[in-house]
């Protein structure tokens, strides 16, 4: 089952990447807003596509590959994508390397920026502690922090 949906949710992937540039390559100067709106709906449906496709993957064919030793502190990046837990949901998020920036290697949270810049990774359970009233999404080893302090989920 996880290989056929992922075939589906790939052959979905490219058919928004050709909508997206069949809408762009059609492009209109003379009608600029319509055209302007046609491509960002078919960009947004391209991005729709590929974070479905990149949570296929950290769900299924990650959980099938064989896992290090050492699982907690692994850090999974999909493509150009770290994946993060979020507290709020109750799931994983994928974050984009070049807005992130790339984990260090015992990152245990990472804590978003409000503006275009970088967030911050967190590598110090101590840090963690003291920003914990901040919005952060967690690393496998972030979480096992909170987990041994008491974390129910």
């Amino acid at each position: 089952m996880p290989l056929e949906e992922r075939q589906r949710l790939l052959r979905a992937y490219r058919a928004a990447v050709q909508a997206y540039h069949e809408a762009a390559a059609s492009f209109d100067e003379s009608r600029f807003q319509d055209s302007l709106h046609h491509t960002e709906l078919a960009r947004n449906r391209t991005e729709t596509a590929r974070a479905a496709l990149l949570r296929h993957e950290h769900m299924h064919v990650d959980s099938l590959t064989p896992k290090p030793k050492d699982d907690a502190n692994r850090i999974v990046i999909i493509g150009s994508t770290v994946s993060l837990f979020n507290l709020n949901s109750g799931h994983w998020d994928l974050f984009e390397l070049a807005i992130s920036g790339q984990p260090p290697a015992d990152a245990l949270a990472y804590a978003p920026s409000h503006g275009s810049e970088p967030g911050d990774w967190i590598t110090d359970a101590r840090e963690m502690d003291r920003r914990q009233n901040e919005k952060l999404f967690f690393t496998e080893a972030g979480l096992a922090i909170l987990r041994d302090n008491g974390l129910e989920m």
